[in-house]
């Protein structure tokens, strides 16, 4: 079955689909789990793996892997990621990383092993709930930036009508002033 998927991984395309993520495939749950190694593309292409190697036995796990990944790449086309990580990445990573870390820390995990498909079938609720909202918040992210630089372009337009009337109105009390200062020079006061 192995050698199979394999062969298939090499010749596999989806039609009108996402693209698999690019790399070669990732057949082993990466053992290094730290926040401090952003690199999430192990993880991505791992869950890729898994949809693809088991898209024959668990394809209702396959079509929702498939669907969070193409979310995934709709996410980087159309929200600028200010922080650098699309959400979808950080919220694979956070999922895979705890089966990781609480269930399998030492033992090789391939993509077809079983304990892991039945944690990951438990768990794709969540991880989908929990990747909606962090998109959300994105989007929330997105549209308060565009809302904040509209409302900051009215405000340059009435900040430059009140700087350029402050101008003239400095210009108009300096001219008081001395017109005020000579008068009190002249009458010798």
């Amino acid at each position: 079955m192995r050698q199979l998927f394999l062969a298939g991984l090499m010749t596999l395309t989806l039609s009108g689909a996402i693209a698999a993520p690019a790399g070669p495939p990732v057949f082993l749950l990466p053992m290094a789990c730290s926040e401090l190694l952003p690199d999430t593309d192990p993880f991505i292409r791992f869950l890729d793996s898994v949809a693809r190697g088991n898209l024959l036995t668990e394809n209702a796990l396959s079509k929702r892997i498939f669907r969070l990944m193409a979310l995934r790449e709709k996410v980087a086309e159309t929200i600028r990621i200010g922080r650098e990580r699309n959400p979808v990445d950080i919220m694979v990573q956070k999922t895979l990383c705890f089966y990781r870390q609480q269930k399998e820390p030492l033992k090789p995990v391939p993509y077809d092993d079983e304990a892991f498909l039945e944690f990951l079938k438990g768990g794709i609720d969540d991880m989908e709930k929990q990747i909606s909202a962090a998109i959300r918040q994105e989007e929330i992210e997105r549209f308060q930036k565009k809302e904040f630089e509209r409302k900051l372009e009215q405000n340059r337009e009435r900040e430059d009508q009140l700087r350029r009337q402050a101008a003239r109105d400095a210009e108009k009390e300096m001219k008081q002033i001395s017109d005020s200062a000579k008068r009190q020079v002249k009458n010798g006061t």
